[in-house]
Order: C-alpha cells, then structure tokens, then sequence
C-alpha cells in the first residue's frame, strides 16, 4: 500500500520565543486578578501544603541557604555572562549564532516561567488575600486623639514593665533573653497563636528562620530580613541583635513564611505577636514598635495643632528605652560610614520599591502601618475586652 509523506510543519523559532514570553506574562500578571475570596482558600488551605516542603529542607540546614546561594551564585552567573558574551562573538566570525542565542534564550525563558510559578505560589497569590485589617475588623478610623492617648498609655506601660524585667550590661542596655534557635521556637508559636485566636489563616508550618552571617555587610542595604520564596526561607539580619527590633522583624519575616505576602499586614502581626508573649523581650518589642507609631500621632498634633503631649510621658522612666534605641543608632551609625553604604542603601530600597509596586503594592509606604489600627485594636480586644 502506498502511503502519502506529511511534512511536520515546525514552529519558527520567534514563535517559540513569542509563545514562551506570553505563558510568562501570564504567570506574572494573571495573579493580580485573582478575586480575595479565591486567593484566601489558596492561602488557607493550599499554601501549607505547598510550603511545608520547602519549610521541611531548609529547617534541615543550621545556615541560610540563600546568603549562600547569593554567594556562590553572582561568580557564577558573572561568568556564565562573560562565557555567553565570548561564544556569541567567536560564533559572528562563523556559523551558528543565531541558533546558539536561540537556544540559550528558549532555556532561560524556560527557567524564568519556573521560578515564576514557585513565586507565584510561594508568594505572590498571598499578596491578593484578604488584609488583616479586615480579617480583625478593623474598621473604625475615626477615633478623637483622645482614643488615641488612651491606647498609647496602655503600649506606654506595658513597655516600660517589659523593659524594667530586662537586664542590662555595663552600658545600660537591655539584649536578648534567649539565643537564636529559642527566639525562632518562641516567634513561630506566638505568630501561630496568633493567627489561631483571631482566625487569620496563617500556615502552621514551623519556619526555622537563619542568621545571615554576612549581615554586617548586608546592613548597607539598610535590610534587616528577607523572605525568600523559592525556598521558603526567612533571613535575618544578625550583625547587630537590638532587642528594640529584632523579635519584630523576626516575626515579621515568619509572617511572610507561613502566608501573608504585605508588608502592612506582616508588621501588624509581629506587633500584635510580640505584645501576646511571656517573655519581656518579645513584649518589649512590640509594644515599643506600637508605641513609637502612636507617639507620632499625638506629637504631630502637639506641633501642628497646638494640643499637648499626655502628661503621663516621663523623660527618667524612658532613659533606658533611650539607651537601647540609642546603642541600636550607634549600630547603623557605624553602617553608615562604610564604604558607598549611602549609595548601595538608595538602590537598596529603589529596587525593593520596585519590586512591592510590581506586586500591586504602593511601594515601601506599606512597611507604614496606619495608626488608627493599633488604636482599633486597644479598643476592640483590650479595652472591650475588659469592659466586657
């Protein structure tokens, strides 16, 4: 029997190229669309399991895998572009070039849609969740600075009794209670505790957060942690341990790890967190943070509106406060006069503001928690809740 040859018709390379920048044009903005109410059962009920193989190898490693990876990896992409760049010019003198730019280009856009989906489900979905404002019912944003003085008596001494149960060196500076490892143990049961008692929908995973050791150098970023999707891994900056900060940001960044991606939203757990737990370092924290944020508001109203600052505010009892905040300042005062430090901070934050807006976000603002919350959050479940 005879038969009749078909000639398989191949994709033109562009076409190639086309279709592989178009799935990835759809994997990075696709997500942005995704209603909160789809993202939220994402969140709740799919992203633990997606994570938790990631929160399992890395927890295996004592290091962070991704200072290392960071620094074996720019070598090796360096020389990976010089190596590109040099057979790209060996092959104009003779055949093949466009076949080997195709080539590289098709496998690298390949590579690229990978790591966009891993982000997407790593991170990304969690930026279209629904916020914690709304999850706690936050929504009274009329308060008289009157709510707003009264809150800020309640972090006020709850601060000052936190720090009075630190002790001090020889300066006068309160520190840590615990080493790393416990603090990591401590933050994940408190964010997890957290997240179960207000119904927020964290992941359960435990996230064993790492001490970046190159963090003295990694402060000219002006970075004290970092979240890294592709391998569910939290950072943290360890060149200088500021019991003002660092349980923060330690939660903070576990925050980002078991399932909230904004930045907003990650700073209100930590403080809550960190006001929640038994030990004064972590409270001290928190409440600090809280604080601070509220202290503005009634200050800017004393310059501005001419209202007064509360007469409960005493200059001896926030000396050792002053002290810590001050040994934290010396820190990165000493950052500071590193070299191009001012330079490598600028790109620092343009790219991370960069990178939050390419997410949907309004840029590094959204690290700017709104005060009214903490407010909303005195008067609902503290406030309320004794009155109740």
């Amino acid at each position: 029997m005879k038969t009749i040859r078909k000639e398989h018709r191949r994709i033109k390379p562009f076409m190639v190229i086309l279709i592989e920048l178009l799935i990835l044009a759809v994997v990075i903005v696709l997500p942005r669309f995704i209603p909160s109410k789809i993202a939220d059962i994402y969140c709740r009920n799919i992203f633990p399991t997606v994570s938790v193989a990631g929160n399992i190898f890395t927890g295996i490693f004592q290091i962070s895998l991704t200072e290392n990876l960071i620094v074996t990896g720019a070598p090796m992409l360096f020389l990976l572009i010089i190596a590109f760049t040099v057979i790209v010019l060996i092959k104009c003198f003779g055949r093949g070039v466009g076949r080997f730019v195709y080539d590289v280009m098709k496998k690298v856009l390949v590579i690229a849609i990978i790591g966009g989906i891993i982000f997407q489900l790593m991170h990304g979905m969690n930026y279209q969740r629904t916020p914690v404002r709304k999850l706690m019912r936050f929504d009274n944003d009329d308060y008289s600075i009157e709510a707003y003085e009264e809150a800020l008596h309640w972090a006020y001494v709850n601060m000052l009794d936190a720090r009075r149960r630190l002790g001090e060196d020889f300066l006068g500076t309160a520190h840590l209670s615990e080493g790393f490892e416990m603090n990591v143990i401590h933050a994940n049961y408190l964010v997890d505790e957290l997240s179960e008692d207000y119904d927020l929908g964290l992941s359960q995973n435990f996230v064993r957060a790492k001490p970046v050791s190159m963090s003295k150098y990694w402060s000219l970023t002006q970075i004290v942690g970092m979240y890294d999707p592709f391998l569910g891994e939290a950072n943290i900056n360890t060149g200088y341990l500021d019991v003002t900060d660092f349980p923060h940001t330690l939660c903070h960044e576990l925050a980002h790890a078991k399932g909230f991606a904004s930045e907003t939203d990650c700073n209100i757990i930590a403080a809550l967190a960190c006001t929640r737990s038994a030990r004064a370092d972590f409270r001290y924290a928190g409440f600090l943070y809280i604080y601070q944020d509220l202290f503005s508001v009634l200050y800017r109203n004393a310059v501005y509106n001419g209202g007064e600052l509360p007469s409960f505010l005493d200059a001896s009892q926030l000396a050792p406060v002053y002290r810590d905040l001050k040994a934290a300042g010396e820190y990165w005062e000493m950052i500071s006069h590193m070299f191009m430090s001012d330079e490598i901070a600028e790109v620092s934050e343009n790219a991370n503001d960069t990178f939050l807006r390419a997410n949907g976000e309004k840029g590094t603002v959204t690290y700017n928690v709104p005060e009214d919350i903490y407010v909303d959050y005195y008067m609902t479940y503290i406030k309320g809740a004794s009155n109740a």
